[in-house]
């Protein structure tokens, strides 16, 4: 995580905190007369910054229990200030009603009895303090949710020709697992003891697998011991650039669990022919991506046989826009985690980013995509938008 990046955005954050905080006092200043929110709230960019540091040297150090307390602290206390800025337009819309009640009641003050004016008063006062409370309690949900045990939900794809030999081919799609933040080896363990009780016949990994790679080999000889009779297959995501692909393409390469870059793997069932490609990752996160996806997707599908069931290991979604040329049926991705805030089985964000495929199940043309929320995040906040570690069956239909 780059450190420089956290400490502007904490910076912007932090002028932010001071406005909001100077505005809000102006316009409620009871809630002020409190020394413990009014020190609280000059406190927190401060703290945090003093968390960050500590995040830091835990990180460099490798100090195990200090890197997610540390960090943990720095995302709270973050959140809680851009509190300040949530509710400041909430606040300023109801000073400028208590403002026209009152000025209202100047001009007809036959009208209202001065007890029915000061309790609107009061009233409109305490709906400017609840406000930062109600968006506390979402803050303490969230970061709730994201400790919260990994769903393993069962989820049906159905493809209009797809072979009786795949009828009820089962997946286990594991994503963004980030292991060193905030999900270790001993809660991916958890999670594989849950998943020996239940079938499936292939696993597929679509990167970002470990933020701390020194638990990297561990964690990839554990997913090879599921109980699974085809190859496991990983491919890369953009956390295995910013952590050093060198090392992490000597690991994998290493490992029992098969690297898919650029390139693919032939399986059979019975007489059905599956061919299993994995996409490399643009790393880039703001910009046009389609001529990269567009060349890895060919590259990954190469070696296909036109007659086989064709998957895709991609970390970005957005393969799906250029796998219809490739004939491909089926990909399998991660990288968003759901905007890790939901709704209902899909992300919030899904109606502003409608060509991001952010959560769930989409198609175009006839490819299928499902793209997982992620078994792990690097930041500790979810919102109706749970860890998953999904299983796939294929139907006909």
């Amino acid at each position: 995580m780059p450190l420089l990046y956290i400490f502007i955005i904490l910076s912007f954050i932090g002028v932010l905190t001071f406005t909001a905080r100077w505005l809000l006092r102006r316009i409620n200043n009871r809630v002020w007369e409190s020394k413990t929110i009014e020190v609280s709230a000059v406190a927190l960019p401060y703290v945090a910054y003093i968390f960050l540091g500590l995040f830091a040297l835990g990180w460099h150090f490798k100090i195990p229990l200090l890197t997610p307390i540390a960090s943990i602290t720095v995302y709270f206390l973050t959140l809680l200030s851009l509190l300040f800025i949530v509710t400041l337009p909430f606040s300023l819309t109801v000073d400028w009603i208590n403002r026209m009640v009152l000025k209202f009641t100047k001009k007809e003050n036959n009208s209202f009895s001065p007890l029915s004016v000061q309790g609107r008063r009061k009233f409109l006062k305490a709906a400017t303090a609840a406000m930062p409370v109600l968006v506390l309690g979402g803050v303490g949900k969230g970061f709730a949710g994201g400790f919260q045990p990994v769903r393993i939900p069962e989820v049906t794809m159905h493809f209009k020709d797809l072979p009786g030999d795949l009828q009820g081919l089962r997946i286990l799609h594991l994503s963004d697992l980030h292991l060193g933040y905030y999900f270790q080896l001993s809660d991916l363990e958890e999670l594989l003891d849950e998943l020996s009780s239940k079938e499936f016949e292939l696993v597929l990994v679509t990167g970002d697998v470990a933020d701390d790679l020194t638990q990297l080999s561990d964690a990839l000889k554990l997913i090879d011991q599921l109980n699974a009779p085809l190859p496991k297959f990983v491919s890369l995501g953009n956390h295995e650039y910013f952590r050093g692909i060198k090392e992490v393409l000597r690991k994998m390469e290493a490992s029992p669990v098969h690297l898919l870059r650029n390139n693919g793997h032939h399986l059979k069932i019975g007489e059905t022919k599956i061919y299993v490609g994995g996409a490399d990752d643009p790393v880039r996160m703001h910009t046009d991506i389609s001529a990269f996806m567009s060349e890895t997707v060919n590259q990954a599908m190469s070696d296909a046989n036109g007659d086989a069931f064709k998957i895709l290991l991609s970390h970005r979604p957005r393969a799906l826009d250029v796998a219809g040329p490739a004939g491909i049926d089926l990909i399998l991705a991660g990288h968003t985690h759901g905007g890790q805030l939901g709704y209902q089985g899909k992300s919030i964000f899904e109606e502003y980013m409608k060509n991001r495929y952010l959560w769930g199940t989409y198609s175009k043309g006839e490819t299928k995509l499902y793209t997982s929320s992620g078994v792990g995040h690097w930041m500790p906040f979810r919102l109706g938008c749970p860890p998953e570690a999904p299983i796939i069956t294929l139907e006909k239909g």
